[in-house]
């Protein structure tokens, strides 16, 4: 813009030496130099905005996406990848108010690694850590994000959200996932172990509130302890 902005500079120059001296033909030129300059500088500007607002775009995408990715990270368990209490806490409160309004009712599912604290100790954190990790894929692969919401409720004990869900599904699910785990053959380098699941469900359909949804599937949980772990019961049933 510079160089424009001399030459401009110029052309006004000689269109007052034109002017002085009458010499319209000089006159009629200079005007041409001075439109067609105009234009050339109206475009150059006109450029410099479009890549202005381009650049401006990329930097709100790129800001966008960063911002939902640290909304997620935010959600999410640091070691599972599965989602964290808090965003559960906010997930069932939404569950239920869609269940009472809708009328299809949701189910909870409180899941409960049994013995972990004898993994802890007997093959240390780290293999800990990493049987929590294996537990947590195992459940989303029979628990698809996509349809269930699944979070780790705290230490060994998970949670898996269904809408639209009732208690005969479910209980299918869930003798499907104690089955599957109670097989499953966990390896680590050179330290191979096998865990067992217990399971609480209860359906949403009784309850008014979100902690009282939430005792209900706890006390079913401490129940499948009771009846001997690596089973699960669902609300009026065992199994």
């Amino acid at each position: 813009m510079h160089q424009e902005s001399l030459k401009m500079e110029a052309l006004r120059e000689k269109m007052v030496t034109a002017l002085d001296s009458d010499d319209l033909m000089q006159l009629k030129v200079v005007v041409k130099d001075w439109v067609v300059l105009q234009n050339q500088m109206d475009l150059e500007r006109k450029k410099q905005m479009q890549e202005s607002e381009a650049n401006f775009r990329r930097q709100l995408s790129r800001l966008q996406n960063e911002l939902y990715q640290t909304q997620t990270e935010l959600k999410l368990d640091g070691l599972t990848q599965v989602y964290n209490r808090k965003a559960f806490d906010s997930e069932i409160k939404k569950a239920l108010q869609i269940a009472q309004l809708s009328g299809n009712p949701a189910t909870l599912m409180l899941f409960d690694i049994d013995h972990f604290k004898s993994v802890n100790d007997t093959y240390g954190h780290p293999i800990g850590d990493k049987v929590l990790q294996h537990f947590a894929k195992m459940i989303v692969q029979s628990f698809p994000m996509r349809t269930d919401f699944v979070a780790r409720y705290g230490g060994e004990e998970f949670v898996v959200l269904m809408s639209d869900c009732d208690l005969a599904e479910a209980k299918e699910k869930a003798k499907k996932f104690v089955a599957q785990v109670r097989k499953e053959t966990m390896m680590f380098g050179s330290v191979s172990l096998k865990i067992t699941v217990s399971i609480g469900v209860a359906s949403s359909t009784p309850f008014g509130s979100v902690d009282d949804w939430i005792k209900r599937t706890d006390v079913l949980l401490y129940q499948a302890k009771e009846e001997g772990r690596d089973c699960f019961i669902v609300d009026g049933s065992a199994a």
